[in-house]
């Protein structure tokens, strides 16, 4: 993603969320297929992030609408921006 000079914090929190949900869940989906299984036959589910920050977090929002069963495991690794220190 990339910043635009003309956009405010909040349009920039707006964009990543659309972006990072619509990804994830295409990713969410997507996975599972190819193995032969379905959400509801998840047993854990990891993400991450590196540049936005949602409350709740990825995983948090995907369980939900993926009908993932309600004991699925979840794990969020995020806000890790640039942790590597390269650019």
């Amino acid at each position: 993603m990339t910043a635009r000079g003309d956009e405010t914090v909040d349009e920039l929190q707006h964009r990543f969320r659309h972006g990072a949900l619509e990804l994830a869940e295409e990713a969410a989906r997507r996975a599972p297929r190819r193995a032969g299984w379905e959400p509801s036959d998840l047993d854990f589910i990891a993400t991450t992030t590196c540049t936005g920050r949602l409350t709740p977090s990825v995983d948090a929002h995907r369980v939900e609408r993926l009908t993932c069963r309600p004991a699925v495991q979840r794990v969020h690794v995020g806000d890790t921006g640039w942790a590597n220190g390269e650019s």
